[in-house]
């Protein structure tokens, strides 16, 4: 996003919880998710989301860690990013982006 656009929402959310931005920068399987999705659009680094839904690096975070909050999912790497975090980081996110 240009600097002068405000923050998504999910980004808003990473950076109000610097344990979460801990973990997505430590995650490999988040380091592969991003590889696979990575888009550069006029100098800026853009991530496929879901479908044609690009974003930020922490919507694709965050938008996978939910996917990956239903043990349904048929999304490995969402999967394994959701069990990556301790029960606490899981239910702050599943409250505050889920209808759960």
């Amino acid at each position: 996003m240009a600097e002068s656009d405000s923050k998504s929402p999910a980004a808003e959310f990473v950076s109000r919880h610097p344990e979460l931005r801990e973990k997505m920068a430590e995650s490999e399987n988040f380091k592969q998710l991003k590889q696979s999705k990575a888009l550069q659009i006029d100098n800026e680094q853009l991530y496929v989301v879901q479908g044609d839904v690009l974003g930020e690096e922490a919507d694709l975070y965050v938008d996978s860690i939910v996917r990956g909050s239903n043990s349904a999912t048929e999304d490995r790497i969402a999967r394994d990013l959701f069990l990556e975090l301790d029960e606490g980081q899981k239910q702050l996110i599943i409250n505050h982006f889920t209808k759960r």
